[in-house]
């Protein structure tokens, strides 16, 4: 692929990706600000509990077609064409699996409606993640990141339509099987098109083994992200009520809307790490250590300046009937230090051949989160759930970051120097923007705080024109200069 064509891969993708957190984000606050506080747990739920089957139905096949047409391109009807026959049947059980589990957990009539319909969504996007992967083999991510950008106008289009004329919360779903439809049609569509390729079925017993075979490990890491990503979710719904779900959604939507920041960092840098460790590996520590101090040197004031904010800002965004949220979300920000530096740790690892130790790492997460979950969430609620992913998150990035050892030789006392530094700064900042809270808006704090925090670290020797050149050739998608 030439240089050209990934750059622009990369700059229509990544604005898509961007696009479409923003208008989800503000989608969401005007759901949250209409609906009572019930009603958009039972819709979160619905997503969430979808979202966590639909894996049933993907089976990790996205990556496997990416990866093999890329390498054999003449062969990609027939792989996707037994990808689509395996789906058929999966869609089928997993679909019947969804309505046994409301059933036999005896789910409320409006969850089991909302469920049902985000499950016609989980089904249609499984096929979608497989008609993308084909135009991602083909190194093509311009189709999809129109797709994606129109669908999500659609849904955001469409939803507000039925939120200000008085629809109930089944529009809100249907809002999002439009986006799905558009989506499954824009993608068939561009490959018929393009290539000559249709999502037309077919059971070929050696090519399905093969693609079976190759995808096995995709399904496993898939499975555990999933549940790793929405259990909380669907266990406090169990354990509480869907107001609760509610006060978590709100502050879960804000920390994670923030992670498309090391989501480009750690795409970036997996190529990178790659190419050092075959070939440079003296480098590959410092370009390692580098991007830990630059994603500290973001999330830790972010983190500690929206804590310090957080009272201002849920009622703000969504209304005093959110106040509860506010404990949460300074919890999920203490998280999001930890989310932001797991990303280059993982990349790190799968980048380095030891993928098998992220996803054991990935397993023993899921597991953590499963048990505190159901401790925390008995003894504190929906704090209680942020607590819980607070404990796993930081599993998340420890335990990788122990077997980075093996790969590459950390200067833990200059790493440990470094992010101080940064503590220090932002605690600073933490401090003036409380001092200075009672008398000035957040919006003014946010600007006076994010200018002290870089003085006070600039003060500190906590940057050097190195470290910023390093940053802006990641964001620019340029190869780092160790």
């Amino acid at each position: 692929m030439s240089t050209h064509l990934i750059a622009r891969n990369t700059t229509y993708f990544t604005a898509a990706i961007i696009f479409q957190k923003l208008l989800a984000t503000l989608y969401f606050i005007f759901i949250a600000r209409h609906f009572s506080n019930a009603d958009v747990g039972e819709y979160t739920n619905a997503i969430y509990l979808a979202t966590l089957f639909g894996i049933f139905v993907e089976l990790g096949f996205g990556a496997v077609l990416t990866r093999e047409v890329a390498k054999f391109p003449h062969r990609a009807q027939e792989y996707l064409a037994n990808v689509t026959a395996i789906k058929l049947v999966a869609m089928l059980f997993t679909y019947l699996a969804l309505a046994v589990y409301m059933n036999v957990t005896h789910y409320p009539e409006l969850a089991k409606q909302l469920a049902f319909l985000a499950g016609m969504v989980m089904i249609l996007d499984s096929f979608n993640v497989a008609l993308y992967a084909v135009l991602r083999g083909f190194q093509n991510f311009v189709y999809e990141a129109i797709g994606v950008s129109v669908g999500q106008i659609f849904l955001v289009s469409f939803g507000l339509y039925c939120i200000f004329t008085g629809k109930s919360l089944h529009f809100l779903v249907l809002a999002i099987l439009i986006s799905s439809i558009w989506n499954f049609f824009i993608a068939s569509y561009f490959l018929k098109k393009k290539y000559q390729i249709s999502l037309r079925p077919r059971w070929d017993p050696t090519i399905l083994r093969a693609i079976v075979k190759i995808g096995f490990p995709f399904l496993i890491f898939g499975i555990f992200m999933r549940f790793y990503g929405y259990i909380d979710t669907v266990i406090l719904y169990r354990m509480t009520n869907s107001t609760e779900v509610s006060y978590y959604a709100a502050a879960y939507k804000i920390t994670f809307a923030l992670t498309f920041i090391p989501a480009a960092f750690g795409s970036t840098l997996y190529p990178a790490f790659s190419k050092y460790f075959l070939e440079e590996k003296e480098k590959l520590a410092t370009v390692f250590e580098r991007a830990i101090f630059s994603l500290a040197v973001i999330s830790v004031p972010v983190a500690l300046g929206t804590a310090a904010i957080a009272d201002r800002l849920i009622p703000f965004i969504y209304g005093a009937n959110y106040t509860p949220a506010i404990l949460a979300l300074q919890i999920l920000m203490a998280s999001l230090i930890f989310i932001f530096l797991g990303f280059p740790v993982g990349a790190l690892l799968n980048a380095c051949n030891l993928q098998k130790q992220n996803t054991f790492y990935m397993a023993g997460a899921l597991l953590l989160n499963i048990i505190t979950n159901v401790i925390f969430i008995r003894l504190w609620g929906f704090v209680g759930a942020a607590l819980a992913l607070f404990f796993s998150s930081a599993l998340l990035f420890f335990g990788p970051l122990y077997s980075a050892r093996q790969i590459v030789t950390l200067s833990y006392k200059q790493l440990v120097k470094d992010i101080s530094k940064i503590g220090l700064a932002a605690i600073g900042m933490y401090i003036v923007i409380l001092l200075l809270k009672p008398y000035a808006h957040f919006g003014v704090l946010i600007v006076f705080g994010g200018s002290i925090y870089l003085l006070l670290l600039y003060l500190l020797g906590g940057y050097t024109k190195k470290e910023l050149n390093f940053f802006l050739s990641v964001l620019k998608k340029t190869k780092p200069d160790a």
